[in-house]
C-alpha cells in the first residue's frame, strides 16, 4: 500500500511541478513576444534617425559653430 501511495504521492508532486512549468513558458512566451515587438519599434526608429542623417538633418560634423544654440 505504501509503494501505491509513494507512487500516487510523486505522480501529484510532478503535476504540480508540470503546471507551474507551463505556467513559466507561458511568461516567458509574452515576454519573448513584448521583447520582438520593443525590437521591432527600435529598428524603425533607428532606420528613419538613419535617413533623416542621410539627408543632412544631423547638421556638418566638421562645423563646431553648427551644433551651437541659437543665443552664442
Amino acid at each position: 500500500m505504501t509503494d501505491d501511495v509513494t507512487v500516487a504521492t510523486r505522480l501529484t508532486e510532478m503535476e504540480i511541478r508540470y503546471s507551474q512549468l507551463e505556467d513559466l513558458v507561458e511568461q516567458l512566451s509574452q515576454l519573448v513576444r513584448e521583447q520582438a515587438d520593443q525590437i521591432e519599434r527600435l529598428t524603425e526608429a533607428t532606420k528613419q534617425l538613419a535617413g533623416r542623417l542621410a539627408q543632412g538633418g544631423g547638421g556638418d560634423p566638421a562645423d563646431p559653430q553648427a551644433d551651437l544654440p541659437p543665443h552664442y
